[in-house]
């Protein structure tokens, strides 16, 4: 029996309904519109999908980060039972990078090219925990060797442009444990890094999990990260949740059809690129969205059941599990409409 309403009981994290949406001359784009999701306590938990499906600026707008033309139009937000959405915007900054972290992408660009790495670590230790100067510099030091920066002592007087990209990488990653938050937002962490450096930053995700109980919003695009990190997993589509639910019942038995599309066109070891299944069709202009459910123009299950609902109304974000919560009319009822599909 479908359940409309999530248990909200021991979550770190919860989002409720969250409507980010940028004003711009060509339109309103919806961003995020109506995401709901929560983060348990010392768990990875992977949000992902397509580029532009709105996982960034969920992250964003979690943190209170959204600048112009951008606005946070609805929604609330709860840490440890803080409503984030209605802190000032002091208290928020007393909280954002202490007890929230966030590791940006593109690490060359977010790091202060005037500064060295090192002196933009020990700042955060003297601004948070008012550390004096020389003890700070021993803890940067400290946090360099915890992330694996090889010669610490000296790569802290290294600026961003002397660095590589895995590095500056690694630099992020010490100024968001600075502060030992329980949350970290890591927003594709590993996009840009060689193979090896990607293994070894996931490494030290794990580790900090184990190490420091510290939850992990895990963004990528890469199902195969997803796989191998996260606990649980939240599946975005045109700015969206589509499914939620463990990693296991993701990959055994993935129930909106955009997952399964998804699942469908990673690439397998051993498998012919001819074999892999394409989803048809192409995400919709955030901008003007299709009438009912976003994923109808492009699905193949809305054609194989006939389903006339897709394209009238949006279904809601329903339990139809355990633990795994899906939006779409092939699992629940309304009006005239039965489910095709009785789980």
């Amino acid at each position: 029996m479908a359940i409309s309403s999530f248990d909200r009981s021991d979550y770190l994290l919860d989002v409720r309904g969250l409507q980010t949406y940028f004003f711009t001359e060509q339109g309103v784009v919806k961003a995020v519109d109506g995401v709901d999701l929560n983060v348990r306590s010392g768990e990875i938990f992977g949000l992902v999908g397509e580029s532009g499906c709105g996982k960034t600026v969920t992250a964003l707008s979690i943190l209170r980060l959204i600048e112009e033309p951008g606005k946070i139009v609805a929604g609330e937000v709860y840490f440890e039972g803080i409503a984030l959405h209605e802190l000032t915007e002091e208290k928020m900054n007393n909280l954002r990078g202490k007890r929230i972290s966030m590791i940006f992408q593109q690490p060359l660009s977010r790091l202060n090219p005037v500064f060295t790495g090192g002196a933009q670590v020990a700042e955060v230790l003297m601004i948070h925990w008012k550390m004096e100067k020389e003890e700070a510099w021993q803890r940067t030091i400290e946090l360099y060797k915890t992330v694996g920066i090889s010669d610490a002592e000296e790569k802290i007087n290294a600026y961003p442009h002397e660095l590589s990209v895995g590095q500056a990488q690694r630099v992020m990653i010490a100024l968001a444990l600075a502060t030992v938050p329980e949350l970290l937002i890591a927003d594709e962490p590993t996009t840009a890094l060689d193979v090896t450096i990607q293994a070894q930053i996931l490494d030290l995700l794990r580790e900090l999990r184990t190490s420091r109980n510290t939850s992990v919003i895990l963004i990528t695009h890469d199902l195969g990260v997803i796989a191998e990190m996260a606990d649980r997993v939240a599946v975005m589509y045109a700015g969206a949740i589509v499914e939620q639910t463990n990693v296991v019942s993701l990959f055994d038995k993935p129930m909106h059809p955009y997952t399964t599309g998804l699942m469908a066109s990673m690439p397998i070891p051993g498998r012919s690129a001819e074999r892999l299944n394409a989803i048809p069709g192409n995400v919709p202009n955030l901008i003007n969205l299709p009438a009912g459910c976003r994923f109808a123009p492009r699905c193949r299950s809305r054609v194989e059941y006939e389903l006339q609902i897709c394209t009238e109304y949006e279904p809601d974000l329903i339990q139809i599990k355990p633990d795994h919560y899906v939006r779409c009319w092939l699992y629940q009822d309304k009006d005239d409409h039965r489910a095709p599909i009785d789980v």
